[in-house]
């Protein structure tokens, strides 16, 4: 028997753990849409494949509604892949492990590919549902959106004719939130050329590695405070080398096997070579409590230890180099800038540093801006051009997606909240969103486009902790069929 078989609804539940057994990491999407190419085609339904894997499978109205405007709904197919470190498993070819723990939807030693695993079930089940009625319906399936909106910015936008949309990657439905914008965002990297210097004998090689960081999502998860295993790093490099005359043999912050660089990184790693251990243990001490004391109420399970360092070092990096590298940490902008005043529990603006990696001869520093105005990302991106050409760095601007406005005369907005004050007795609150979505592509191509987002509640996405909660999908879903009946 299927772990979620007997779970209501059962439509939605057989198709969230259908795509659970599927590999989809972004960029190796392949296999889901293939899969849902299928569902197409034994329905007997219109749908397309393009380049990037991108599905579009088209319903043709209920008979009598073929007059009302066509519906276009909209998710996508890839997921953060994230793993404990004690957990093996192959993205690439083995499904997800999922199991049911009271009203939430886990996955055992991984993410749960509920972000956007649940948008692209619930359009499965509407395709496959013929007991209400609907128009036209347009459902996309989009890939590698959490690397950059690859897909959506790929997809061939003119194959559309509706001029409303329904997005279904978000969460807290339950909770009121329904999402009406979304900040635009801007990827860069900085690369700090290192220079290096032969090791000698005689300094004990040490790993420093902080972890029990929470991490999370560079734009969701900004405002909540969480430590930042990049920033945390820099903090270490300078105390070793200060306080504890350390040499520098590598470091590395986040998790080097995601394909996205640019979370909130989860934990950090030095190498070092000291002269004095005691020394250096009496400060990683001092250290540890430091960190557990300013952090004890977002991570409260952050750790500094110690352990033996490889013993074959051959060079170790020039102490301007390593200065450098923790002189960039602590000034390059990072955290929330400032808050929207329309939605003041959302950021404005926010920059964070994600992954820190050596590769051969530099330093990459992945950084991330978010904005709801494209002026407030040009500022950031100012500051850190200037960082880079104060420190003789090199800074590349990559994949910059756009925001999706609040549209203060949105019809669909108007009539999801008419529903739901009947359905629930009360207002929704409505949010703009400081993470990026693939809806400002769907409004660049279309700035008529009426879009709405929405989804049950989903918690810790991007982490290995993240959950789904049953009911809450339940009762979005008969909503959703209520707002579609009606259009």
């Amino acid at each position: 028997m299927k772990i979620l078989e007997k779970i209501q609804p059962k439509n939605v539940m057989h198709w969230f753990e259908e795509i659970s057994s599927i590999p989809r990491g972004s960029l190796k999407e392949e296999k889901l849409s293939a899969y849902i190419m299928e569902f197409a085609h034994q329905r007997g339904l219109a749908c397309s494949e393009d380049a990037y894997h991108n599905v579009l499978v088209r319903k043709p109205a209920t008979p009598g509604r073929e007059d009302r405007d066509t519906l276009v709904l909209q998710s996508h197919m890839d997921m953060i892949c994230a793993k404990d470190e004690d957990v093996e498993h192959d993205f690439e070819n083995e499904g997800l492990s999922l199991y049911v723990d009271g009203d939430q939807i886990r996955a055992r030693g991984t993410t749960l590919g509920a972000d956007n695993g649940i948008g692209v079930a619930y359009q499965l089940a509407i395709l496959d549902d013929n007991s209400f009625e609907h128009p036209a319906i347009e459902a996309v399936f989009t890939t590698a959106e959490e690397i950059g909106m690859i897909g959506a910015i790929h997809f061939d936008m003119t194959k559309l004719t509706g001029r409303r949309m329904i997005n279904f990657d978000a969460g807290g439905f339950t909770e009121g939130r329904i999402y009406v914008g979304c900040a635009g965002n801007q990827h860069a990297k900085l690369i700090q050329q290192l220079a290096y210097e032969p090791y000698r004998a005689g300094e004990e090689p040490v790993c420093l590695t902080i972890n029990g960081l929470h991490g999370g999502h560079s734009g969701g998860d900004i405002v909540k405070g969480r430590g930042n295993g990049s920033v945390l790093m820099g903090r270490l490099l300078s105390m070793l080398l200060t306080q504890a005359q350390a040499k520098i043999a590598g470091f590395e912050s986040g998790d080097v096997s995601q394909e996205n660089k640019n979370g909130i990184p989860a934990a950090c790693t030095v190498v070092a070579c000291v002269p004095d251990r005691e020394k250096l243990n009496h400060l990683a001490r001092q250290f540890n409590a430091m960190i557990r004391d300013e952090l004890s109420d977002v991570d409260d399970e952050v750790c500094l230890t110690v352990t033996e360092g490889k013993t074959d070092i051959q060079r170790v990096l020039t102490e301007e180099s390593a200065f450098m590298t923790a002189q960039l940490l602590a000034i390059l902008p990072n955290g929330v800038q400032s808050m929207q005043r329309l939605f003041p529990d959302t950021p404005e603006c926010s920059c964070n540093i994600g992954n820190v990696e050596i590769n051969d001869e530099a330093a990459s520093y992945y950084l991330s801006i978010r904005g709801s105005k494209a002026s407030l990302i040009e500022h950031i991106c100012e500051k850190y051009a200037a960082i880079a050409k104060l420190t003789d760095s090199k800074l590349i601007l990559e994949n910059r997606l756009p925001s999706w406005d609040y549209d203060k005369n949105s019809r669909l907005r108007v009539l999801v909240d008419q529903e739901y004050r009947k359905e629930f007795g009360c207002a929704p609150r409505f949010k703009v969103t400081h993470a990026s979505t693939e809806c400002s592509m769907f409004k660049v191509h279309n700035p008529q486009m009426d879009i709405i987002s929405m989804g049950p509640i989903i918690y810790e996405e991007h982490t290995t902790k993240e959950y789904m909660g049953i009911e809450s999908v339940g009762i979005l879903w008969e909503f959703v069929k209520n707002i579609i009946s009606q259009l």
